[in-house]
């Protein structure tokens, strides 16, 4: 009886054993911040590049510290947002990501392991630039999340963004027109007197521009034009101002808050899991994609995005660009943690999908 109770105390320190290093071992892997001070950006998983305020849109770059500094310096020189400085904080992610080659065309970064990489950070919109890329591969933009080759000109990251915060169309054409964009028009009278010129091609042949060669035509120009950047301040003033930047109820975004990571595919979802980060909070309103977030049918929040649509840009001789927008098979939201109860998938403007929240474990997220 005596060594009975002796085995069945060696196998429970056994078990005990085991369970603590299977914790350790998860905690060590996991790519989540693990920040042991929440109300501070755990600098050894994510560096602060530059802060202005809580409310400003934030960028974070997965790269090495040279180009995320290269491409910041950049981005604060072009206008408009040279004029709106205060509106971004910067973050660096110091990594060389992993990314794809989408249909054999296009650079493409934005999977799970960096979508995660970049949940250590607050991430608004999230710019990957991978070292020894091919120079005949294009650059892309899926959502809030840019993968920069930096073979090309620095005027990709320009057109890029015009993609990822402002939902811009193609101004070259052949192009498909990119869903809910606005600086298409069918009339000259539609650009209201901001235009520079108005120019036949857009996207589509019979589509109108506001300017001649803007940097969504080309990269020899680093102008967006008056009417872009209007379109663009619009959203800057909305989401980036210390002003009029708006806390969600129940978001605790700092280090130690959580987030729901869902991959969609066919307008379901196809998985989910809770796992701590950071996630957006800011709606640039572009794009007729995204979800809802609601308790007792009260809406909480919402975010429109323009998740269906994959921008590809690569260059012809002089700069000149050429690509096309490609559905994807599949996408991944990240929708921070609030005091909702019900999650509604949205497409087109239509609610595709529904989702008790109580119903999403923790994630071990291991990558």
């Amino acid at each position: 009886m005596e060594n009975n109770s002796k085995g069945y105390l060696v196998l429970i320190f056994i078990s005990i054993v085991f369970l603590i290093f299977s914790i350790t071992i998860y905690i060590k892997n996991s790519p989540i911040s693990k920040s042991t001070s929440p109300a501070e950006i755990n600098e050894e998983i994510c560096k602060t590049l530059s802060f202005e305020n809580d409310n400003s849109i934030n960028i974070v770059f997965l790269s090495s510290e040279e180009k995320a500094l290269k491409y910041k310096d950049f981005f604060l020189k072009t206008e408009p947002f040279s004029e709106h400085k205060n509106s971004f904080n910067f973050y660096l992610y110091e990594i060389d990501p992993e990314c794809e080659t989408y249909k054999g065309i296009a650079l493409y970064c934005a999977n799970k392991k960096n979508i995660l990489y970049a949940s250590n950070c607050p991430n608004d919109l999230t710019i990957a630039i991978p070292e020894g890329a091919a120079y005949n591969l294009r650059s892309s933009a899926d959502g809030t999340f840019s993968s920069i080759n930096p073979s090309h000109p620095l005027t990709v990251l320009t057109h890029e963004i015009g993609h990822a915060l402002g939902n811009l169309a193609e101004e070259y054409f052949p192009a498909s027109l990119a869903r809910g964009s606005k600086n298409c028009k069918t009339k000259c009278e539609k650009f209201e007197g901001k235009e520079d010129s108005c120019n036949l091609g857009c996207s589509r042949e019979n589509y109108l521009r506001s300017i001649n060669n803007g940097v969504m035509r080309t990269l020899q120009n680093n102008n967006y034009g008056n009417y872009n950047k209007l379109l663009l301040e619009e959203i800057i003033k909305r989401e980036g101002s210390q002003i009029t930047g708006k806390a969600i109820r129940g978001v605790n975004n700092k280090p130690d808050s959580f987030f729901y990571f869902l991959e969609i595919a066919g307008g379901e979802i196809s998985s989910a899991e809770k796992v701590q980060g950071y996630a957006s909070t800011k709606d640039f309103k572009v794009g007729v994609d995204g979800y809802k977030l609601s308790s007792k049918e009260t809406e909480i929040f919402s975010k429109s995005e323009n998740n269906l649509q994959i921008f590809t840009d690569g260059l012809l001789p002089g700069d000149t660009l050429m690509g096309e927008i490609y559905t994807p098979e599949s996408y991944y939201l990240t929708v921070p943690a609030t005091q909702a109860t019900e999650l509604k998938v949205i497409e087109n403007n239509k609610v595709t999908d529904t989702m008790e929240l109580q119903n999403i474990g923790y994630g071990a997220c291991e990558i």
